[in-house]
């Protein structure tokens, strides 16, 4: 009986560590300078600036399988960035722009 607990313990860790990372990059993020990163559900990704352009900077963002994140920026000229960025922890995400970290804090709701 004890070893059948056990068993079915580590089963739930184990497929608690398979579940889709998604989640935990869905979400607002902001640049702590007034610009907005929204990590949306379909992997679409709204950057908008400070300025509060009414066209905001679209892309595409994708989870690799080793964690990081890979990003495809579309500039409103039709320029792709790509960009990778990795979560630091619940509430960090570290994006390389130019081969130069970029952090971005989870926004609260």
């Amino acid at each position: 009986m004890i070893k059948r607990g056990i068993l079915i313990g580590l089963l739930g860790l184990f497929l608690m560590g398979c579940g889709d990372q998604s989640s935990q990059v869905m979400g607002k993020w902001s640049d702590g300078a007034g610009g907005s990163f929204d990590f949306l559900s379909d992997h679409t990704l709204v950057i908008k600036d400070s300025s509060g352009d009414q066209n905001p900077v679209t892309g595409k963002w994708y989870l690799l399988s080793d964690g990081r994140i890979k990003i495809d920026i579309y500039t409103p000229k039709g320029k792709r960035i790509v960009s990778m960025a990795y979560i630091q922890d619940d509430d960090h995400l570290i994006m390389e722009l130019k081969d130069k970290p970029y952090g971005l804090t989870r926004e609260k709701n």
